[in-house]
C-alpha cells in the first residue's frame, strides 16, 4: 500500500486491476498499471483498453501510452494536455491498422487524480455517502455525441456510428482510421478530481463490466471490501455469476483503494 498524507491524516492506497474473457471467444481488453510512476512515490499511472476488431491496438495503446504520457508531463505540459496529446499520438501511431480500441487513462499525483477517456469505457467516484459516474459514455445515445457525429456528416443506424456498410459503436477511439470521415475521434474527455477525506476510491473498467453491472453495485463492492484486489476480484467473480454467460463481453476492471489510517 502506498501512503499520502492529507491535513493531518495518513490515507493508504492500494490499486489492483483483473480481467474476464466474458463470453467471448478471444480476449481484445488490455491494461497498464504502473505505481511510482516515473520514479515518483507519489504517482500512478494505469488503464483499460478495449480492443475492437482485434486487439493490436489495445495492446499498442497499453504498451506505448505510460512512457509517451511521461514524456508530456515531464516536458512540463499540464496533465490534461499531456493525456490529450499522449491519446492523439497512440492513434496515429495505429493509423495504419485496420482496428481499434477506446481508452480510459488515469493519472494520479499526491492527492489529485485526472482521468482521461475516449470511447465507452467508465470510472466511477465512491465516497462514503455518494458513489457518482466521473466519465461519459461516448456512444450514440450521448445526445452531445450524437449531435456531434451528425453534425459532421455521419450517419448513425441504431447503436452504430456507419460509414458505407461498416459500423462502430463508440463514438471516440484510438485508431479506426477508416471512420474518422464520419466523426470518430481519439480526443479524450478529461477530469480532474480531489481525493478527499471521504473518498473511498475509484474504479475503472471497460463497458462489458458496465452493460452488466451499475455503478451502485459495483461502488457498493468496494464501499464493503477492505483492498483494491479483494474488490476487484469480487466484482470480478460477480461478474463472472451473470447469466446467461455467452452474452458477456470481455471485462477488465481496476480498482483503486484507500483507507483511512490503515496498516
Amino acid at each position: 500500500m502506498k501512503k499520502i498524507r492529507t491535513s493531518q491524516e495518513e490515507y493508504y492506497m492500494n490499486i489492483y486491476v483483473c480481467s474476464d474473457i466474458g463470453g467471448r471467444s478471444h480476449m481484445e481488453d488490455t491494461s497498464c498499471l504502473e505505481k511510482n510512476f516515473g520514479g515518483n512515490k507519489n504517482w500512478h499511472f494505469g488503464g483499460v483498453f478495449d480492443g475492437h476488431v482485434g486487439a493490436c491496438v489495445s495492446m499498442l495503446a497499453a504498451e506505448k501510452m505510460p512512457e509517451i504520457f511521461l514524456e508530456k508531463i515531464k516536458s512540463e505540459l499540464k496533465p490534461e494536455k499531456s493525456f490529450k496529446k499522449s491519446f492523439l499520438d497512440v492513434s496515429k501511431m495505429a493509423d495504419k491498422q485496420y482496428t481499434g480500441c477506446t481508452a480510459l487513462a488515469f493519472f494520479i499525483r499526491d492527492n489529485d487524480i485526472w482521468i482521461a477517456n475516449a470511447g465507452d469505457g467508465r470510472m466511477i467516484n465512491v465516497r462514503k455517502k455518494e458513489i457518482s459516474q466521473i466519465t461519459n459514455d461516448h456512444q450514440a445515445n450521448n445526445e452531445s455525441e450524437k449531435a456531434r457525429i451528425l453534425k459532421l456528416g455521419g450517419e448513425i443506424k441504431g447503436c452504430y456510428i456507419m460509414r458505407g456498410k461498416e459500423g462502430l459503436m463508440p463514438t471516440r477511439s484510438l485508431g479506426d482510421e477508416y471512420f474518422r470521415p464520419v466523426g470518430i475521434i481519439p480526443d479524450p474527455e478529461v477530469f480532474h478530481r480531489k481525493i478527499r477525506k471521504d473518498t473511498i476510491g475509484f474504479v475503472l473498467a471497460t463497458d462489458g463490466l458496465w452493460e452488466a453491472m451499475t455503478n451502485e453495485a459495483v461502488g457498493e463492492i468496494l464501499k464493503e471490501t477492505k483492498t483494491a484486489k479483494e474488490a476487484a476480484e469480487l466484482i470480478k467473480a460477480v461478474y463472472i455469476g451473470i447469466e446467461p454467460r455467452y452474452m458477456l463481453d470481455n471485462m477488465t476492471v481496476m480498482a483503486i483503494k484507500y483507507n483511512l489510517n490503515a496498516s
